[in-house]
C-alpha cells in the first residue's frame, strides 16, 4: 500500500507541474529575445547597408576630388614674378572654364622686363604728344637718376574723371583749385632695371622736340608768342666816369619753346646780356 500511494503522490506532480510551468516560461522567454534579437538582426542589417552606401558615397567623392587634383594645373599667361598671392593652400578656387566669370585670381604677375607707367596729360599739351617718342623718367627712390622710356599708346578720349591740377604725374601739371580735362598716356620702359618696381611713383617729361648746340635765353627775358618775340638787351655805357646799363628793345625770331628757356634762331649772339621782364604775376603777402 506504501509503494502505489508514493508513484501518484499529488505533493510530487504538483512539483512536476510548477517544474514544467517553468520550463515553458522560460521558453516563451527564450523566443521573445529570438524574436527581438531577429528584429535588432535585420535593423542592423538596414543600418549596415545605409553604412555601406555613405562609404560609396564618400569613395566616389574622394575619387573624384582626386581626379580634380590631378587634372588641377596653373598656367601663367607670361613668364614674370610673382608679386601677390591672393588665395592660401585648402581654399576652393573657381575655374574660368567652368563658369561665366572670370574665375577666382590667385596670383599676380609682373613681368619686371618691361615697366609700364599710366600718366595723365593736360589738354593742352595731348596735341605735342605722340606714339613713339621719348621720356625721361624719375623716380623718387633714385634720385638724380634718368632712365629711358617711350610714349606707348596714346588715349583717343580723355578721362571721364577730372582731378584737380597739379595732380599730374610729372607733366606740364600747375597748381590751383580748378579741374582739368585731362587725357591718359602710357609710358614704357623696355630696359629691366632693379630699381624700378611696380607701384612706384613716378614723373615722365616727354620729349617733343630735342635741339642741341642752340642758342637759347630764359623764357621769362623774352616777351611776345609765336615765332617772334621782344627782348631787352643790355649794353654798358659810359657817363661823366661812371658805367651805366642802357636797355635797348630788339626783334628776335624764336624757335622751341620750353617752360624755362627758349631757342633763338636770330636777332642775339651768344655773349649778349638780356633783361628779365618785369614781374607781372600776383604779388606776395609778406607777414609783419
Amino acid at each position: 500500500m506504501d509503494s502505489a500511494k508514493s508513484a501518484v503522490d499529488p505533493q510530487i506532480k504538483e512539483q512536476e507541474l510548477y517544474s514544467a510551468r517553468a520550463t515553458v516560461a522560460q521558453a516563451k522567454a527564450q523566443l521573445a529575445a529570438a524574436r527581438a534579437a531577429r528584429t535588432q538582426d535585420m535593423q542592423r542589417k538596414d543600418e549596415a547597408q545605409a553604412a555601406a552606401s555613405d562609404v560609396r558615397q564618400i569613395l566616389g567623392q574622394l575619387h573624384q576630388a582626386l581626379y580634380h587634383q590631378s587634372q588641377t594645373k596653373l598656367y601663367a599667361t607670361m613668364d614674370g614674378l610673382v608679386t601677390r598671392k591672393y588665395m592660401e593652400r585648402g581654399e576652393m578656387i573657381e575655374s574660368a572654364i567652368a563658369s561665366f566669370g572670370s574665375g577666382t585670381a590667385v596670383y599676380q604677375v609682373a613681368d619686371l622686363s618691361t615697366m609700364l607707367i599710366k600718366i595723365n596729360v593736360n589738354e593742352v599739351d595731348i596735341s605735342k604728344v605722340r606714339v613713339g617718342q621719348l621720356t625721361e623718367v624719375t623716380i623718387d627712390a633714385e634720385r638724380g637718376v634718368k632712365f629711358a622710356g617711350r610714349v606707348r599708346r596714346v588715349a583717343p578720349a580723355a578721362n571721364s574723371d577730372a582731378a584737380p591740377n597739379g595732380s599730374l604725374s610729372g607733366v606740364n601739371g600747375s597748381s590751383g583749385g580748378q579741374t582739368v580735362i585731362r587725357f591718359p598716356v602710357e609710358i614704357q620702359i623696355d630696359h629691366a632695371d632693379r630699381r624700378l618696381k611696380p607701384g612706384m611713383s613716378a614723373r615722365c617729361s616727354i620729349i617733343v622736340q630735342r635741339r642741341r648746340n642752340v642758342l637759347r635765353v630764359p623764357s621769362g627775358c623774352i616777351a611776345g608768342e609765336g615765332a617772334t618775340g621782344t627782348v631787352q638787351v643790355v649794353t654798358e655805357v659810359k657817363k661823366k666816369g661812371e658805367t651805366t646799363q642802357k636797355l635797348t628793345p630788339r626783334k628776335v625770331r624764336v624757335g622751341l619753346r620750353g617752360d624755362a628757356f627758349v631757342e633763338i634762331l636770330s636777332g642775339l649772339k651768344e655773349g649778349e646780356k638780356v633783361k628779365p621782364n618785369a614781374f607781372n604775376g600776383p604779388r606776395v603777402r609778406r607777414s609783419t
